[in-house]
């Protein structure tokens, strides 16, 4: 099969990959990147092996399109020098993980890996792999089948010895309680707001410091850059206006993709629930799962649910919406596995435990699946074949476009005629932001518009995928620079922020001297009330999570060092209005409301996780100072 998928699937590279596969990922790279390579035009050396410098900006450029898409923000030059350390980083540490994987006996097989592409479900069709969307995938990501196919075995690789740290960690009882003690940590305080209306507004601003903050933020003042664009769409749906079908082509499709138009089962279902609402505790709640796991073999035996209601009060109708039939893809989730082995009426569940109940259901109707006959889905057959028939010329003439949108890449002109698409055109747009109901909308046409090889260069752009069903080219047709804007016309600004600043300051300084004064004892917390207006407020011992409270307060309290010798300390915290003066009394450790119970086993799996991936980010990191890394800077 992975031969095939490789046979069937070269050529052209576009877009960016889908978020699912960047999650499962992250930034690993290409597994035959790391190749030794006989290319000495190398950015560096991991043992002896080559890093290319083509193989460097190629990761450079995946990461870059990433972040772009996620943020739609401009990268300053500062950030794309720190993003190309970034990706030869990565390219470096994927090196050294897997050499030492290989050294250590770890392998993955092609078997694994075909298993591992086949469980993708963005991947499946009717829960099978399928080729076509495999291939869509593709489409839209700067990968080709077989570097795809060397992510997969390289991360699989290195997973195997970063898995085996990270599940044989362990959690001590003194770490968890450590940990219980410092996350569930509440400290007592008190603070005064200094609000920002205490210093008079209209603060003079000289000419001279609004021409000097001019000088300095001229960025913050220039209209921005403007493209527009002249483009060709190449669409699924377009193609499908003009594919027409016979009556026996729909019959025959039917005939074979009958799979396609089942019904799926149907379950009609009663349903009964004891409520286990989160104010339960623990213990009232196994319980009542106990009492329920009893009722629930009572059920089976035969007993009818208003029996059992009759008898014992606690139980309670449950949704009623569930007397219709649905399929199992409409249940709720917890329902879904329950009732797929009941198959006749009369058959009743298991204790099911549900976020705020626990519940039995009794099938009351059943329906196996069954094929539609072909008259009730005669309409659906005819579009369906229509629309697999314009996916695959969709495949067919995108290769085309692709490959004629490059050879000429001075016009659309040529790909237009050869492929009967109109050019059409956009408004002028900036970079961070397209036109409503636009192709600029999009944030992959913004980022190939204000690329350099189409708005500098006036190069055709490469074929975006907009969708998996939607590909575009496009190239500039009016580029406007950004202009600084006169000084006349920001000045009103730029006096408001410089005034708002100075305010700001000042509140500031004020605080800091109140708080001074209060920790070195020269003012009393009733003193400075009175002096200085100030109304203290004591919410008491507060948490990490506290509702209703600044979380800079919040935060500032929990950055302040522990009193002593029962001296209280104070700090100054910047809250929306002005600042804030936090006085902090004392601490207390958290504690767990029952340490044998579930809390007490949730933190123990979080320490533990915690401790196996610090051990493997230690582990990695002496694998990367044992290792020989040489950069082409370093050793020129």
């Amino acid at each position: 099969m992975l031969q095939g998928i490789r046979d069937r699937t070269q050529g052209w590279i576009a877009g960016i990959i889908i978020s699912i596969l960047i999650v499962s990922f992250g930034l690993w790279g290409i597994h035959s990147y790391l190749i030794s390579n006989t290319n000495t035009n190398f950015v560096a050396k991991v043992n002896g092996v080559e890093i290319s410098k083509a193989q460097a900006h190629v990761t450079y450029e995946r990461l870059r399109r990433q972040l772009q898409l996620q943020s739609n923000n401009v990268m300053t030059p500062y950030a794309e020098t720190t993003l190309q350390e970034k990706s030869l980083q990565s390219l470096i540490e994927m090196q050294v993980l897997t050499q030492s994987a290989f050294s250590e006996g770890y392998r993955i097989t092609g078997q694994q890996v075909d298993g591992f592409l086949q469980s993708l479900p963005e991947l499946q069709v009717n829960g099978a792999f399928s080729l076509a969307r495999f291939q869509q995938v593709l489409d839209a990501s700067l990968f080709n089948a077989s570097d795809f196919l060397e992510l997969i075995h390289t991360t699989m690789l290195i997973d195997q010895p970063r898995l085996g740290i990270e599940f044989s960690s362990f959690a001590l009882p003194n770490e968890i309680q450590e940990s219980v003690a410092l996350i569930g940590q509440e400290r007592k305080i008190q603070y005064a707001i200094i609000p920002s209306q205490l210093i008079p507004g209209e603060q003079k601003i000289s000419e001279a410091a609004i021409q000097t903050y001019y000088n300095k933020h001229q960025e913050q003042y220039k209209t921005p850059e403007q493209v527009s664009i002249d483009y060709l769409v190449l669409s699924v749906n377009e193609l499908m206006k003009g594919i027409n079908v016979k009556p026996e082509e729909i019959k025959a499709y039917y005939d074979d993709n009958s799979n396609s138009f089942v019904l799926p089962e149907q379950w009609a279902l009663d349903e009964v629930i004891i409520s286990t609402p989160k104010t339960m505790s623990a213990d009232e709640k196994s319980k009542a799962k106990s009492k329920m796991e009893d009722l629930a073999k009572q059920a089976k035996d035969g007993k009818d649910f208003k029996l059992l209601m009759k008898e014992n009060p606690e139980l309670k109708k449950g949704d009623a919406s569930l007397a219709a039939l649905h399929n199992a893809a409409q249940l709720p989730p917890p329902l879904r596995e329950s009732v797929k082995s009941l198959t006749k009426a009369g058959n009743s569940s298991d204790a099911i435990v549900l976020p705020e109940s626990i519940a039995i259901v009794k099938v009351t109707a059943h329906k196996d699946t069954q094929v539609q006959p072909f008259d009730a889905v005669k309409d659906k057959a005819k579009l369906n074949l229509i629309q697999h028939k314009a996916q695959e010329k969709y495949a067919e003439l995108r290769e085309k476009f692709a490959n004629t949108s490059y050879e000429h890449p001075d016009s659309l002109a040529v790909p237009s005629k050869e492929l009967n698409l109109p050019i059409q055109s956009t408004l002028a747009f900036i970079r961070s932001k397209g036109i409503d109901k636009d192709i600029s909308s999009n944030p992959k046409v913004r980022e190939a518009a204000f690329s350099n090889d189409v708005m500098n260069l006036q190069n055709n752009s490469d074929v975006i995928q907009v969708t998996p069903d939607l590909a575009v080219v496009l190239r500039v047709k009016t580029h406007t620079l950004a202009q600084l804007v006169p000084l006349a016309k920001v000045k009103k600004d730029i006096e408001a922020k410089l005034q708002k600043d100075l305010v700001d300051s000042l509140v500031f300084e004020l605080a800091t001297n109140i708080k001074m004064k209060l920790g070195s004892k020269v003012l009393s917390d009733e003193q400075a009330a009175a002096q200085y207006h100030l109304t203290w407020i004591n919410p008491g011992f507060i948490g990490r999570h506290v509702p209703n409270l600044h979380s800079a307060i919040i935060y500032t309290a929990f950055s302040m060092p522990i009193p002593s010798d029962g001296k209280s300390s104070y700090a100054v915290s910047k809250t929306a209005g002005g600042y804030a003066i936090v006085e902090l009394f004392a601490t207390k450790p958290g504690q767990l409301q029952d340490p044998n119970k579930e809390e007490y086993r949730v933190f123990a799996d979080q320490i533990q996780t915690a401790n196996g991936m610090l051990e493997y980010e230690l582990d990695k990191q002496a694998l990367i100072a044992k290792a020989k890394i040489v950069k082409a800077d370093d050793e020129g």
